[in-house]
């Protein structure tokens, strides 16, 4: 990630106007968040709910967790979103949003006024419209999900054809859909690349088709009219104000309003904070399975018992003599019942003796008897020793 930091925003603006414009580093750095938060999430309740407390539900919760979480609880927090602040949710933690670029140079000239201090709050024109919205909501929500229940389809066809036949339809979407897969990672991969030259702020092939840019969120959303918000503010202050279910009523709106967005404060503040105790987690996790798998390999050795040794077998064991040969040991090897003797000698004794230990007249595991060759294979069994 850290080349991403010094990749260029935009090349054809000026210094002022490009500010505006968000880095690739910024845009991709959201989008692995976002990947991040739903893996932690299941990863959490699998390991510390449905873990140590199966059920029926629980299991059900992690069974249907994409349809749960990724379809309804995420799809409804991002339709929100991109309504209410023309970004996504992650996006919104980064301060990032997106703007309606149908008219490029409407959107430069109103990018140059806000740049020079002209326009404090984010032009509707520039909002997205509609159809945007939903073309976003279908990239970040049931495009990914559908691309997963394609995926898992995909795999279990392919281990289902290892065994059983399989229909010309399902020969069929086992060519076509890689080929379509990798298509859409080129073309996308090409309108990043675009991004960077500074042609366009489009991330997506989509979000270039229907002209959906990036752009830093520095300047605030306005839904409201200005000429009413003015009428009103100018008869406020010549005018008494009458208590009446009006008033009331805009009283609620009021506080209602300010109660949310103290709700909308409070998650901005605890969003940052379980990401990073969410990423404290992760490497404590990592590391502390990276101890546990270097303690067992250190203590591997320990759980494999001697071979079995008699009175005789300790004699010949006694000097550096070979078991088989008698002789001195030359060019030593070692099989898997753990005695040492001549490499020569091993593989020619196993060979004639159908893959039987010398000493305990066991069959080793990986002597096998090749067909092709009429003759035993003895080669994995036996290996040399630097000594």
């Amino acid at each position: 990630m850290s080349f991403y930091s010094n990749l260029p925003s935009v090349q054809n603006e000026s210094n002022a106007l490009s500010s505006y414009h968000p880095t690739l580093f910024e845009i991709i750095s959201s989008q692995e968040i976002d990947d991040l938060l739903p893996a932690s999430l299941r990863y959490i309740l699998t390991k510390y709910w449905i873990t140590n407390y199966p059920s029926r539900f629980s299991i059900s919760i992690n069974t249907y967790f994409d349809e749960w979480f990724s379809l309804l609880l995420k799809g409804s927090v991002e339709w929100y979103h991109l309504y209410k602040y023309n970004s996504t949710f992650v996006d919104k933690y980064y301060g990032l949003q997106k703007f309606n670029n149908s008219n490029k140079e409407r959107s430069k000239v109103y990018l140059d006024l806000i740049t020079k201090g002209k326009l404090s709050e984010w032009p509707k024109l520039l909002h997205l419209k509609r159809s945007q919205r939903i073309i976003t909501w279908l990239q970040n929500i049931i495009f990914p999900y559908l691309t997963n229940k394609i995926d898992d389809y995909q795999k279990k066809l392919i281990n289902h054809s290892l065994f059983n036949e399989i229909t010309q339809w399902q020969r069929l979407f086992l060519k076509i859909y890689p080929i379509l897969k990798k298509s859409i990672l080129i073309l996308n991969l090409f309108v990043k690349l675009s991004f960077i030259s500074g042609t366009h702020n489009s991330i997506t092939l989509l979000d270039y088709i229907f002209n959906i840019s990036y752009v830093r969120k520095i300047v605030p959303l306005n839904y409201e009219s200005d000429i009413t918000d003015n009428m009103s503010i100018g008869q406020g202050l010549n005018k008494k104000v009458n208590f009446n279910h009006f008033t009331v009523k805009n009283g609620l709106q009021n506080i209602t309003r300010n109660a949310w967005d103290g709700v909308a404060f409070t998650g901005s503040q605890i969003f940052p904070t379980f990401m990073f105790m969410l990423k404290i987690y992760q490497w404590w996790i990592s590391q502390d399975l990276t101890a546990k798998l270097q303690k067992r390999i250190n203590n591997l050795d320990k759980e494999i018992p001697r071979p079995p040794l008699n009175s005789s077998d300790l004699e010949i064991l006694s000097d550096s003599n070979c078991i088989i040969c008698k002789n001195i040991i030359q060019n030593p090897a070692i099989i898997e019942t753990g005695y040492v003797m001549c490499y020569p000698c091993a593989v020619t004794y196993l060979q004639e003796h159908e893959g039987e230990c010398p000493v305990t007249h066991k069959k080793l595991l990986q002597c096998t008897f090749d067909k092709n060759l009429n003759e035993w294979n003895v080669s994995k069994s036996v290996r040399k020793l630097l000594i």
